[in-house]
C-alpha cells in the first residue's frame, strides 16, 4: 500500500511540474543597438543565445605534450566514426538485401499527405502567432546619410519600414501599447550613420505549443494508421490473387474436387 501511495505521489508531482510549466511564458528577446543580442527563456529564466560565451583560452593548455595529446584523441575519434559509419552502412545492405526492395508509395498519395501536413501547419502557426504578444521596450532610429539629400531619402525608407512593420505585427500578432517615448525616428545630417536602439520581447504561453504538438502527433498517428491499412488491403489482395498459381494448395484442391 506504501507503494502504491508513493507511485501516486511522483504522478501527482509529475503531472502538477507540467501544468506549472504550461503555465509558464516562453520569451524571446531580440536587442540591437551597438550589436545584436538575442535571449531566450521561460519564465524568470533567461539565456543570451547570441553572442555566445567567450571561452577563456588557458596557454598551459596549448603545450606541446598536450598538443600531441589532442591530436591523438581526434585521430582516435575520427577512426570510431568512420567505423560506426561503415557499420551503419553493412547493416543497411543486409537489411535490404534480407527484406528486398520496398515498394514505393504512390505519388497521389504522398502528395495527399503532404499537403494535408502543410495546411495544418499553415493553420496552427497562423492561431500560435495570434497568441503571440510583442512588448516593444524601445523603438528608436536615427536616419543618417553622406548627405543631406541622402539622409532625407534614408528618413523616408525608415519611416515607411517602420509604419508597415508595426502595422504587420499588430496584424498578425497581439503588440502591447507602447509607452510614450518608446518609439521615435529622427533624422542626422551631420554623422553620416543611421543608428538602430531596438529592445522588443515576445511572450508565447507554453500550454498552446504543447497542444499544438499533440494535434501534429494525432496527425502523423493518424496518416500511419491509412498508410498501413492501405499496406495490408494491398498485401491480402495479392495474396487472394485470382491467378490459379498463386492460390494456395488447399484452395486448388477443393476447386478440381468441385469439379
Amino acid at each position: 500500500m506504501t507503494a502504491l501511495y508513493i507511485i501516486l505521489g511522483i504522478l501527482g508531482f509529475i503531472v502538477l511540474l507540467l501544468a506549472v510549466i504550461c503555465c509558464l511564458n516562453a520569451k524571446v528577446r531580440i536587442i540591437l543597438n551597438d550589436g545584436f543580442r538575442l535571449k531566450a527563456g521561460a519564465g524568470p529564466v533567461m539565456i543570451t543565445l547570441i553572442p555566445g560565451k567567450e571561452e577563456k583560452v588557458d596557454p598551459s593548455d596549448y603545450t606541446y605534450r598536450k598538443h600531441r595529446k589532442r591530436l591523438e584523441k581526434e585521430r582516435k575519434k575520427a577512426e570510431k566514426k568512420a567505423a560506426r559509419k561503415a557499420k551503419k552502412e553493412e547493416e543497411k545492405k543486409l537489411k535490404q538485401k534480407a527484406e528486398g526492395a520496398k515498394e514505393e508509395e504512390g505519388i497521389g498519395s504522398r502528395l495527399s499527405s503532404v499537403m494535408e501536413l502543410v495546411k495544418f501547419g499553415l493553420r496552427e502557426l497562423g492561431g500560435l502567432a495570434k497568441k503571440v504578444r510583442i512588448k516593444i521596450n524601445a523603438l528608436h532610429v536615427t536616419a543618417s546619410g553622406e548627405d543631406a539629400a541622402q539622409a532625407a531619402t534614408n528618413y523616408g525608407i525608415m519611416s515607411a519600414l517602420m509604419s508597415t512593420s508595426l502595422e504587420f505585427l499588430s496584424s498578425t500578432s497581439t503588440l502591447k501599447d507602447p509607452k510614450d517615448g518608446t518609439i521615435s525616428l529622427s533624422a542626422d545630417f551631420i554623422s553620416g550613420t543611421t543608428k538602430y536602439d531596438i529592445d522588443m520581447v515576445l511572450y508565447l504561453r507554453i500550454f498552446p505549443v504543447v497542444v499544438t504538438g499533440f494535434k501534429a502527433l494525432g496527425l502523423l498517428i493518424k496518416q500511419k494508421a491509412a498508410g498501413d491499412k492501405k499496406d495490408k488491403g494491398a498485401d491480402n489482395l495479392k495474396y487472394h490473387s485470382f491467378d490459379p498459381e498463386d492460390k494456395p494448395k488447399r484452395i486448388r484442391a477443393k476447386n478440381r474436387k468441385a469439379g
